[in-house]
């Protein structure tokens, strides 16, 4: 999948932790669907994240996010 050179250096984590994480998920689900690139969105939601189905995982996982 294409990346720009901004998303590039997300990816590479100039941005930071959370940011790079992030990227390289979008990048790897990108790969599995055939994306072309990244389009722009106005907001995102973490789908699938539950204490009730996943435990402290996920919780640790967000908390990690936000403190970064």
């Amino acid at each position: 999948m294409y990346l720009t050179m901004e998303e590039e250096r997300i990816y590479d984590g100039e941005y930071g932790w959370a940011k790079q994480v992030c990227m390289r998920i979008l990048a790897k689900l990108g790969d599995l669907f055939g994306a072309e690139k990244l389009i722009p969105i106005d907001s995102a939601h973490a789908s699938g994240v539950s204490y009730k189905t996943l435990g402290e995982a996920p919780i640790d996982f967000l908390r990690a996010l936000a403190d970064s």
